[in-house]
């Protein structure tokens, strides 16, 4: 293993010095920015003509910057992530083959990982096959195998393919383990606890989770500490454990002032008020849903802020306080009609608004419209990624 580890290694040297010194980040931003505003036809001539876009390291660039923006602009790192594999692909290959086969299937998987996030399965399968398929005949890089599983991973979690997930996590572990990466395994660990949770198997799901935590107690990354702890709350809260689910939900309230940017904070706080809400403490997740719904409404974030409003009124539901639902179903129906949010969610608002009115509002029918409401935001990023 280490032998392989240190020929990846000195390829990945060789193929940087091939391409040339190392650019500034913002230069390779630049021209990131400077291709996506490209025509489809001018940016393959672009990609053809100009070998100062074609470079491993813009590949890199575009790649982390659509993972970065896959849930503060999922449409955008759909579009990030497919010139990331149309970049990938126009890499000359000569005798570095092995390596940009490596680049072409991370962009598949991303881009698969970034259609996941919109919601379009059928494309996420393929580019997640793809991407499997293509690393076959790549470097062998065992940290590349795992990052890929891990992404499979998170899409046979979604798809309720518990057992998938957790072979292919257990995979990616046993690989974190034997390169001795401490912080990758804790991730992957994260990631089989949280799907264990999500299927069910809480008690091993917890374990999992306690020994994450524990491998990542240095972690500079707080957005995968806060993840750690709402999946910790969410499973005490499923089986009763109501102060220790307390506790866990609280715990990563400091760790939002880490993560940059509003969206990513507003929504880990719409979790915590979510588990706040199972663990009991109802008055609390009512201030903390208010402040979402407002959050995501001045951030522009209207379907979000739509299916926020939707869990606000079952708090305010079980604290019998029908004036006030009535009242934000008919703020929200105003509002988020007003903006252009399409006609499926439009109308799954006015279904609210009236079941308020009539005081027939129930979990099961809110479920049904935040059913509505999501599908009308699928669709709305299916419709601007067809014209893109």
């Amino acid at each position: 293993m280490t032998e392989l580890y240190e020929g990846i290694i000195e390829r990945a040297l060789a193929v940087a010095k091939s391409f040339g010194r190392p650019e500034p980040a913002h230069e390779v931003e630049r021209r990131a920015l400077k291709l996506l505003e490209q025509p489809t036809e001018k940016r393959a001539t672009l990609l053809a003509n100009s070998a100062a876009y074609r470079t491993p390291q813009l590949a890199e660039w575009v790649i982390a910057e659509s993972f970065r923006l896959r849930y503060e602009d999922p449409v955008h790192g759909v579009l990030l992530a497919r010139l990331a594999l149309e970049i990938s692909e126009s890499l000359p290959q000569g005798l570095h083959r092995p390596l940009v086969v490596d680049l072409c299937a991370k962009a598949h998987a991303y881009l698969g990982n970034a259609y996941r996030v919109v919601g379009d399965i059928p494309q996420a399968q393929t580019h997640i096959q793809l991407s499997q398929e293509t690393l076959l005949d790549g470097s062998c890089d065992p940290l590349l195998t795992g990052e890929v599983a891990s992404i499979a991973a998170a899409l046979a979690t979604e798809l309720g393919d518990f057992d998938t997930a957790y072979q292919l996590l257990r995979g990616v572990w046993n690989t974190y383990c034997d390169l001795n990466e401490p912080a990758l395994a804790g991730r992957c660990l994260v990631d089989l606890g949280r799907s264990m949770v999500s299927g069910g198997n809480h008690k091993i799901g917890r374990s999992v989770l306690v020994h994450a935590l524990q491998l990542l107690q240095a972690s500079p990354e707080p957005e995968l500490l806060i993840s750690a702890f709402h999946a910790m709350a969410y499973s005490l809260a499923e089986i009763g454990l109501l102060d220790e689910a307390r506790y866990y939900a609280l715990l990563s309230r400091p760790l939002y002032k880490l993560i940059p940017g509003d969206v990513p904070r507003q929504r880990f706080r719409w979790i915590e008020a979510t588990l706040l809400e199972k663990a009991g403490l109802i008055e609390e997740a009512r201030l903390l849903l208010a402040q979402t719904y407002e959050g995501f409404s001045w951030l522009g974030f209207d379907y979000d802020a739509a299916l926020v409003s939707l869990d606000l009124s079952l708090v305010l539901l079980k604290q019998r306080k029908w004036a006030e639902v009535e009242s934000l179903a008919r703020e929200s129906y105003a509002a988020f009609a007003a903006r252009g949010l399409s006609d499926r969610a439009t109308a799954a608002l006015l279904l609210f608004v009236d079941a308020a009115k009539q005081r027939t509002l129930a979990e099961e029918l809110v479920k049904r419209v935040a059913g509505e409401i999501r599908g009308g935001q699928r669709e709305a990023w299916a419709a601007e990624l067809a014209s893109r």
